[in-house]
Parts: C-alpha cells; sequence; structure tokens
C-alpha cells in the first residue's frame, strides 16, 4: 500500500457522448409502515391496509373533511398510529427533492377568548417529485432493399435481411410534456423544541437500541458540524529492541522510572490520508470538527475534513505527534456525531439547492394539532399528533393523463405481454357466476391423473396413464482387481413407466386428485369448463379495479388457467366480489382477455381515476350543504341553505361521491359516509382514485374563510380564533414570493388521494415476496453464527453486525424489491438468494466491517496500476491485458478499479454498463457507488450475461434444483485458469442457500 495520492485526472484524448439517460420508472413508498399484529401480518403493498386504516381517523376525510368542506388531503393521528409505525417517522411517499420547509422553534398556541389553549405546528415539508412517462417504443423498419432489387421485392428471397431497429435520437432529457411535476405535502410537523430535547438527552447503555431516534434532518439549512466518537484507541510503541552492546551480566534490565511511563492511548477517531489508506493520527473523543462530505475520496461513507474547530489531534502512536496533513485528512462519518442545529426558525425556508430524497427516507416526524376540544385553561401539553398529506398537481394534469393514456396503448401494441398489474371490472359486465355440470366421466381406476396445464389451477386438464413399476434388477458387480474383492452394488429402485390411456379432461383441483390414483369413477369436463358466453345475472353496479397480485394470492381455488392456445398462450380466469347499489356484493369469474367490460390495465392507464373540476365552488356553500344535510342550521337557516345544498348536489363532485358510496342515496354524502367507506374495498378504491381541482387550504385570500364567519352563530368568537390559526398556517404565497417558478401560478392545483396515486404506481414498481423487516430482523440474529465468514475454508463466526450493516442490508433489500419487477417477469426466489449472496461477499469492506453497501476496491493507486493498468511496474502479460479490457491510458487502472455491489471493473465493463446505469460511468466511476445504480448493474447483468458471456441467472438457476456452485461462472472464472472449479463457489454456494432458506421463511 502506498501514501501517495492519485494523480490529477488527465483530460480525455477524445471526449466521449453523454449516455442517453435510462428511463428509470420512479419509485414509490407508502409513508408509514404497518405495525406488526399479533396473529396477523399486514400487507404492506396492499392500498386496502391504509384504506382501512384511515377509516379509524378523527377526521381529515379526503376531499370533504368533517364539517363538510373541501378537504385536499389525509389525516394520520393517535388512532392510525395503532396500526402504523407513526414514531419510526414520516417517509417521502415518492423519489423527488425537498424544495421548502418551515420548523417551529416552539409550537405555536392558539388562545380562545376563553382562555384555553391549544397546541398547533405551522411545520411542513414540501416535496417536489417528477413522473416521467415510459418512452415510446422502438418501431421497426424493414431493411432497405439492394439497388438491383425490383421496386416491391423481398431484399433477398428467403434469405432476406431481417428488420432493423430504427434507431432514436438520444436527448439529453424526456421529451416536452413527458413528464409531470407533482408535489407532496407533509404539513404540522414536529417542532425543534422536542428535537432538541431528545438530543440533548444523555446516552445510556440502557437504551432501547431499536427505538426510533430523532436527528436533526438533512435538509436543514444549518452549519453542519460533527463531534469526534471514540471507535478506536492509539496503539502503543513498539518495545526497543536489545542493546547487544550492553554489558552481559546477570543484573535485571534497567526499569523505566516515572518520567519514561507511557501517557494512556487515547480514545477517537482515526484520520486517514485516504480512506483504508495512511494512518495519520486521530482526533480525541470531543473533537468538533467540519467535514466536506461531496468528497468521499472514492469510499462510500467517507468525508474529507474541512476544519477543526476544538481539539487537538494525537498521532497514530502513544507518544507520537500527528502527521501534519492530518487537518486534511479523511473520516468515516458514522464514527462522528452530528452536533444537533436547527439553522432558520418560525420562517419558510426555500432550498436554494433542493435537497434529493429516495421514496422511503424520513423526512419528518409527525407534530402537533389540538382542537378546541383539546384545548386546556392551563399551559398545553402535547396530546394531540396529527399529521396532514397532500399531494397536488399543477394545471397541465389532465393533457398528462390523456398523453400517458395514449402511451399505454402503444406500448401494449408494441408488447401485448407487457406487465399490467391491474384488472379492471366496468358498470356493467356480467359475471360468470357457476361452472357447468361435468359432462365427462373416466370409470376406469387405478389410473394415475397426470396434470397437462397448470396445476396451480382451480381446474387442472390431466392425462390418465397406467403405472407400471419394473421389476428389480441387481447391478453387476465390477471386475475384481488384484487382491480385491468387489460385491454386487445395491439395486436401485426402478422408475416407474407411465403409459397415457384414453382422452386428457379437466378436474376440479379442490377434489384433491392431480397426480393421484383413481379408485373410482372420475367426473370432469372434456373442454375448459369456464367461458364468457356463460356470463349471467344482473350486470355490475360499479367500476372496480382489482391488483393482479392480490388476485393471485388467492390461491387456486380463486384462479384457473385456461389450456395453452397455438400461439402457446393462455388465458387467466379470477373469481371476484364486486359491490352491489343495496350494499350488497356479488362473486363470480372473470377472464382477462375476450370478456365485455373486463379489461388487464398498467399504470399508465390510470385506470379508475377520475378528474373533477371543484375549482368554482365556494367554500360558504359547502358550508351551508353541510349545516342542510346534518340539519345543524339554526330556525330559518335550514330552509335558507336548501337551495345552495340543492345546487350543491347536482356539482360534479358530490356527484362522483354519491355515485360512488352513497348506498341509501339520499344524496347526503357526508363526512362518516367517507370514513365508513374506506373499509369496503370498491369503496375505497372509488374514492381514493378521485382527483380534483380545488383552492388549496395552505394559500389564496381569507376571504374564503371569512364568508363563513356569519353562519358561526353560536360561538362566532371562535370561529374568529382559529381565522387567526388559518392564517399563520398558510405558505404557499411565501414559496411564491421567494422563488415564483416552483409552485403553479395559482393555488388551485389538481388534489390526489396519496393512497390512491401510491397504489397505482408502486403496483408493479416494487416486488413483496420479503417482508423486508422480518428478513432483515432474521437476518441480523443469523449474521454472526449461521451466515458468518470463511477464513481460506474454515467457517468462523463474526461479531454483531454494527449499525451501518444493519441500515445497508435494509436499503439494499428494499431498492431490490423496487427494481426486481422492473427487470424481470417473475418473482425467483433463488435469483434473489444468489445476488444477495453475490452482495454480501462482494461488497463487503472489511476496513470497516461493513457489509452490503456499495464499494470501492481498496487498493492503491500503485497497486491498481500494477494489476489493472499500463503502469511502470506492470507486466508485460498485465499491459496486454489492460490494454484487451480498454484501460489504455496511465492512471485507468485506478479509475476503473472495481466498484458497486459485484466489482464492476475495466473501462471496458464500465462502458458495457453506461447506459444501463443511466448515469456517465466512464466520465465518473464514483457514479457506480449510488445504490439504485449498482442494483441496476447486478440485475441486469446478472439477467443476461453481460459479466461473462452465456452465463446468466437462468443458465445456472432454472433447472430442477438451483446450482449455486456454478453460478459464480456469472461473474467470475475458474481458480486456478482451467480447473473446473469456479473462485470461491463453495462460499457463494454456502450463502445462497442460506438466503434461498431466509427469503422463503419471510415471505
Amino acid at each position: 500500500m502506498t501514501d501517495k495520492h492519485p494523480p490529477k485526472k488527465q483530460p480525455p484524448k477524445t471526449p466521449e457522448p453523454d449516455a442517453k439517460p435510462a428511463y428509470t420508472p420512479l419509485a414509490w413508498s407508502y409513508p408509514f409502515s404497518p405495525a406488526a399484529k399479533e396473529g396477523a401480518a399486514s400487507d404492506a403493498a396492499d392500498p386496502m391496509t391504509y384504506m382501512k386504516v384511515l377509516a379509524t381517523a378523527e377526521d381529515g376525510f379526503y376531499p370533504l373533511g368533517a364539517s363538510g368542506i373541501w378537504h385536499g388531503g389525509i389525516h394520520f393521528g393517535q388512532k392510525t398510529g395503532e396500526a402504523l409505525k407513526q414514531d419510526e417517522g414520516v417517509r417521502a411517499i415518492a423519489t423527488g427533492e425537498v424544495v421548502a420547509y418551515r420548523l417551529d422553534n416552539e409550537y405555536p398556541t392558539l388562545t380562545y377568548q376563553d382562555q384555553r389553549h391549544a397546541l398547533y405546528s405551522r411545520g411542513f415539508v414540501l416535496i417536489r417529485h417528477t413522473l416521467q412517462l415510459p418512452p415510446t417504443p422502438k418501431k421497426t423498419e424493414p431493411a432497405p432493399a439492394p439497388a438491383n432489387a425490383p421496386a416491391g421485392s423481398p431484399a433477398s428471397g428467403g434469405n432476406a435481411t431481417p428488420p432493423v431497429p430504427t434507431p432514436a435520437p438520444a436527448p439529453s432529457g424526456p421529451p416536452p410534456g413527458e413528464t409531470l411535476t407533482f408535489f407532496s405535502l407533509y404539513m404540522h410537523t414536529l417542532d425543534w423544541k422536542t428535537y432538541k430535547a431528545a438530543l440533548d438527552q444523555p446516552k445510556t447503555e440502557s437504551a432501547d437500541a431499536k427505538a426510533p431516534q430523532l436527528k436533526p434532518l438533512p435538509y436543514w439549512e444549518a452549519d453542519r458540524s460533527y463531534r469526534a466518537l471514540k471507535p478506536n484507541k492509539q496503539d502503543l510503541p513498539k518495545p526497543k529492541p536489545i542493546d547487544p552492546s550492553a554489558p552481559d551480566d546477570d543484573s535485571s534490565p534497567q526499569q523505566p522510572g516515572p518520567d519514561d511511563a507511557l501517557p494512556e492511548p487515547v480514545s477517537g477517531v482515526r484520520v486517514r490520508i485516504t480512506p483504508n489508506a495512511k494512518l495519520l493520527g486521530l482526533l480525541p473523543e470531543g473533537t468538533e470538527l467540519t467535514v466536506n462530505e461531496a468528497d468521499n475520496g472514492g469510499r462510500k461513507g467517507w468525508a474529507k475534513i474541512t476544519k477543526i474547530i476544538k481539539g487537538d489531534p494525537v498521532g497514530p502512536v502513544v507518544g507520537q505527534p500527528p502527521d501534519v496533513q492530518l487537518k486534511w485528512g479523511y473520516v468515516y462519518i458514522s464514527e462522528l456525531e452530528p452536533i444537533p442545529q436547527s439553522g432558520p426558525v418560525d420562517k419558510v425556508v426555500v432550498l436554494k439547492k433542493p435537497y434529493p430524497v429516495k421514496a422511503g427516507d424520513v423526512v419528518a416526524h409527525i407534530g402537533q394539532y389540538q382542537r378546541y376540544r383539546e384545548a386546556k385553561p392551563t399551559p398545553p401539553l402535547p396530546t394531540r399528533p396529527l399529521l396532514h398529506l397532500e399531494v397536488f398537481a399543477g394545471p397541465d394534469l389532465p393533457a398528462f393523463i390523456a398523453k400517458s393514456q395514449a402511451r399505454a396503448k402503444e406500448l401494449s401494441a408494441a408488447d401485448p405481454n407487457m406487465d399490467k398489474p391491474f384488472l379492471e371490472v366496468l358498470t356493467g359486465a356480467k359475471l360468470v357466476t357457476k361452472a357447468p355440470d361435468p359432462d365427462y366421466t373416466l370409470e376406469q381406476t387405478d389410473l394415475k391423473l397426470v396434470p397437462v396445464s397448470d396445476p396451480k389451477s382451480r381446474w387442472v386438464k390431466v392425462q390418465p396413464k397406467t403405472v407400471k413399476i419394473p421389476a428389480v434388477q441387481p447391478e453387476p458387480a465390477a471386475p475384481a482387481g488384484k487382491g480385491k474383492k468387489h460385491k454386487a452394488k445395491p439395486a436401485k429402485k426402478p422408475e416407474p413407466i407411465e403409459m397415457p390411456t384414453g382422452i386428457p379432461f379437466w378436474i376440479d383441483s379442490t377434489l384433491g386428485l392431480v397426480n393421484q390414483m383413481t379408485k373410482g369413477p372420475v367426473k370432469g369436463w372434456k373442454d375448459f369448463p369456464l367461458k364468457v358466453s356463460q356470463a349471467d345475472g344482473s350486470p355490475t353496479d360499479f367500476r372496480v379495479m382489482f391488483r393482479v397480485v392480490d388476485l393471485d394470492k388467492q390461491g387456486p381455488q380463486s384462479l384457473a388457467r385456461e389450456d395453452k392456445d397455438a400461439s402457446g398462450k393462455t388465458k387467466r380466469w379470477w373469481n371476484v366480489t364486486v359491490g352491489t347499489k343495496d350494499g350488497g356484493a356479488r362473486q363470480g369469474w372473470v377472464c382477462e382477455r375476450d370478456h365485455p367490460k373486463v379489461q388487464l390495465c398498467s399504470q399508465w392507464d390510470w385506470p379508475g381515476f377520475e378528474l373533477v373540476d371543484n375549482s368554482s365552488t365556494t367554500m360558504v356553500d359547502m358550508f351551508k350543504r353541510y349545516l342542510f344535510v346534518a340539519e345543524l342550521a339554526m330556525g330559518e337557516d335550514q330552509d335558507n341553505f336548501k337551495p345552495s345544498a340543492d345546487a350543491l348536489a347536482t356539482s360534479e363532485l358530490i356527484q362522483k361521491l354519491e355515485k360512488a358510496i352513497d348506498v341509501n342515496h339520499d344524496g347526503k354524502v357526508t363526512a362518516a359516509e367517507l370514513a365508513d367507506a374506506q373499509k369496503t374495498p370498491w369503496l375505497a378504491e372509488a374514492i381514493s382514485h378521485i382527483v380534483v381541482k380545488s383552492e388549496s387550504e395552505w394559500g389564496g385570500n381569507m376571504g374564503k374563510w371569512e364568508d363563513i364567519t356569519p353562519h358561526m352563530k353560536l360561538v362566532p368568537w371562535k370561529w374568529q380564533n382559529e381565522m387567526e390559526r388559518i392564517k399563520k398556517l398558510q405558505w404557499w404565497e411565501d414559496v411564491q414570493c421567494i422563488d415564483s417558478k416552483i409552485l403553479p401560478k395559482e393555488p388551485k392545483p389538481w388534489h390526489f388521494h396519496p393512497i390512491g396515486l401510491i397504489g397505482n404506481f408502486s403496483a408493479s414498481g416494487s416486488c413483496n415476496c420479503i417482508n423486508v423487516d422480518e428478513f432483515c430482523k432474521r437476518y441480523a440474529d443469523q449474521h454472526p453464527t449461521e451466515f458468518g465468514w470463511f477464513e481460506g475454508k474454515k467457517h468462523v463466526t463474526l461479531p454483531p453486525m454494527n449499525p451501518q450493516s444493519v441500515k445497508s442490508l435494509h436499503d439494499l433489500v428494499t431498492e431490490m424489491m423496487k427494481q426486481y419487477p422492473v427487470h424481470f417477469k417473475e418473482c425467483k426466489t433463488e435469483y434473489l438468494a444468489y445476488m444477495l449472496a453475490t452482495a454480501r461477499i462482494e461488497s463487503y469492506d472489511w476496513h470497516t466491517q461493513h457489509f452490503f453497501s456499495p464499494i470501492c476496491e481498496g487498493i492503491s493507486y500503485d497497486e491498481a496500476e500494477t494489476n489493472y493498468g499500463v503502469g511502470p511496474h506492470a507486466t508485460e502479460a498485465h499491459k496486454k491485458r489492460a490494454i484487451a479490457n480498454g484501460n489504455t491510458e496511465a492512471g485507468d487502472g485506478y479509475k476503473y478499479r472495481g466498484r458497486g455491489l459485484v466489482q464492476l471493473t475495466w473501462k471496458i465493463g464500465y462502458k458495457k454498463f453506461k447506459e444501463i446505469a443511466g448515469a456517465d460511468i466512464v466520465a465518473n466511476p464514483d457514479l457506480v457507488l449510488d445504490l439504485p445504480v449498482a442494483v441496476r448493474i447486478m440485475m441486469i447483468g446478472m439477467r443476461d450475461g453481460l459479466f461473462r458471456g452465456g452465463n446468466s441467472l437462468s443458465t445456472h438457476l432454472d433447472g430442477a434444483k438451483p446450482d449455486y456452485y456454478h453460478a459464480r461462472y456469472i461473474i467470475n472464472g475458474d481458480s486456478p485458469a482451467g480447473s473446473g472449479h469456479p473462485d470461491k463457489a463453495e462460499q457463494f454456494q454456502f450463502y445462497a442457500e442460506k438466503f434461498e432458506k431466509l427469503i422463503r421463511e419471510t415471505k
């Protein structure tokens, strides 16, 4: 290892063109995870999990609040916190960037006229997101005919050149109209006083390590400084060698005097000249410093020191001074403790540079919002947590949805087999409510009913077969050699001989006869029993949408597959339950294709979404309607408010709601009905897919609220106090004044139900075959012993996982779950197991004992140039290998050393994955250390055999039994060369089998 810094980057001789940005679907997340309940597991990916929880909220329903006034978001509070992990923090619903926020120094207090006091939070976080349409499918055009070919004739008879894809231009970004900017708002967030109190509490040994930890949020515009912890100690000096010239006598060696005694080793943070390189010294515990996190020296988790604010560094060895270069060295960030600082408080902050966040990142914690009923005459305490979550887009939404639906048709036409995660049953569809009586009987007994169609189906096509077992034949003894006696080998059990007899027919799999011997007559059907022409009964009263993944989870009793047609395709049938207008339900079978008013849809079809323009409806009219329908108007107001109620009854919003959820058809849709409807799938789905254009409560003129004042007749002063609070809660105009380009010009955006939007785009945006939390918890328990490590061929135990590895594993598995369905059509446990096994070994940073995070190969510049480059110390053989792999210039060996989860190496490798990465990893190889990029490279590379040609996941893992041993060829070859034994294959096989077992246990 060398102490040299790598040389400065030289400009390339010929600039390479920028890669066409790879299309990456937007990642999504629900704002909270479901809490585990004893004896029951909640589906964290199912929108109904959250809709049922929202039904328990005290108020804040979408799109009507408890007072009947328009409400553009949803509320999470004390009741919802019983079913959701709200204490872990609020998570970003999609990848985006924080553009503005407000942090209360201390919760404001609203004092009512009767001297009752209520706490509330004005804090908020505003995140901007960009939803991009998938690219237009490439069109294929026939190759041009040769010059001498007659017009209209094939280019060369039967051997015509196949169609050539038309190359698409490589724009620097998506074309106009291909993206939608939308926002998520997290309102009523925690105040700085509460953060500070938590941060100032002394850390004790007995503190619960798993308890949620409050810490400053990274987007706050605060000066960021750190305090050194004490993970390491100075080394002791080596003993002085004995002086051979000393007199040889029996006297004892001279003992060091008091002045020679060494001080105790100092504990602190190690500082290196570059990550994992030469040790320069230590920063003693408590040293305060600032660092440049953007300069990580090519190793994730490191940062360069910019200033030592307080404290005196010490040398790496007791009694020695620190290196003079220490003040510019690198430290490992996890060994530092952030010094709590809030930055600006009690004001709207528009970030000078938006802060990027990933879906699922914690962006806030729930604050307080007390109503009059919680107000106290004594100083109020924080007793009512509440978060208002809102999602909205600007005026270009309708045009974007229209373009999206057109793109969905183009994609479906180009790829009829594309993933369509939704089954939509439209109003008026008819269900097949029962199968016809059997029309075939197999009388013969002692026949095996062997499936010849998908056995995981309600009805299975079987071929009757006779089964004969040949007589046992002992194997002859091998010829005896000199002095050896050989016995006959024990006889192997003969394989049964099965012979078809009679015609194949369909049977009901729930009878348990598949792959069984017949004991008596078996009734069945000559043809698949369900047919669309058999649809009967009343048409459906509601449009309803199902996630295909939910339908498939119901099992064979509710899923059926027809036989394959001539093209090898089959049709799926599902048994579904739909609502009826009398509040009941109807059950029956529907087919995915050729069933009138039944269709599969992609998320780009926006199935079930309905746009409603409510922007011309006034708040006072909505309030009058509420007082009228709830019969709360006083005296003659009940009659006076009837015209407003009648007018609103014909409005688009109320009519949509009435059609969706007003089961008693009294025209009086209320918040209570909205709450109750969220428990029923088809009603909840209808509510969550209404998109409403209406004025935001966080901006606009206060006149719309003041118009309500004359109708607050019982306690008008209370309403006056509430308007004071409303005014202080607004922020729209504050953001506009600082940067007018962030928000739509008018505070009248289109509002989404957050759960409906997330559910639409996360349905095919993540894989749910692993319960991430349970998987990570179980793995952490097994990490030290069952998984352990290998020293050579010896399996050894490890210390427990450190916190960095715990977080990295959770991040890795979460990212894999998001990307897997994008790159694979079928969920295969073996694929996931082998990728995790590879990442565990290839991305282990032994310097810091950090597992499961993309890393950069920890070698020096000289070593990299010797092994991978054309440096002066490289052998001729190494130079030839380097040049063959694209490393042709000085510095290429170090620049293109191993990185990521699979240690992508060589310039030719970085070039190969440039477009796949969606980033210019040739110009900036450290981009491979970004987790989404690293996962994308690993998944696509292993899927398509791009690391070593002909070796892919399917090559080695799609057999009757996965061949984890030879799957090592996907990444590496033999060791030694030509031995037929892939490098460390036993270790990869060991871990893959462990991960496969763990995945199956935590599905």
